[in-house]
């Protein structure tokens, strides 16, 4: 993305050797390449956005929507009070650890 200098994908980084297409070679059946998996710092871009909230094109930030984008379990008919939610919710699959963290 060019925020970063890692280069990670659902807050992972896999890096692997493969054999060239091209090549005619013989390594052996005990000869194992080697998968190196590395956990990345999180970021805005590991979360989407929960329900009620949502991004405009090029922005990072989650804003709300109005209650027009909640369903309608989700809006009470009374209120009685604050309700403090994140507007982030983590990626499913998503690996990464520590970093950027949303705040309610």
């Amino acid at each position: 993305d060019g925020v970063s200098e890692e280069k990670c994908m659902l807050g992972q980084q896999v890096t692997y050797t493969r054999r060239k297409r091209t090549s005619q070679c013989f390594n052996g059946e005990k000869f194992e390449r080697p998968v190196v998996q590395k956990k990345c710092a999180c970021t805005q871009e590991d979360y989407a956005c929960d329900i009620g909230f949502s991004r405009e094109v090029g922005s990072k930030e989650c804003l709300y929507g109005g209650p027009d984008m909640m369903p309608e379990r989700f809006v009470p008919t009374l209120c009685s009070g604050t309700y403090s939610t994140s507007a982030y919710r983590k990626v499913a699959g998503d690996q990464c650890e520590g970093g950027w963290t949303p705040t309610p």
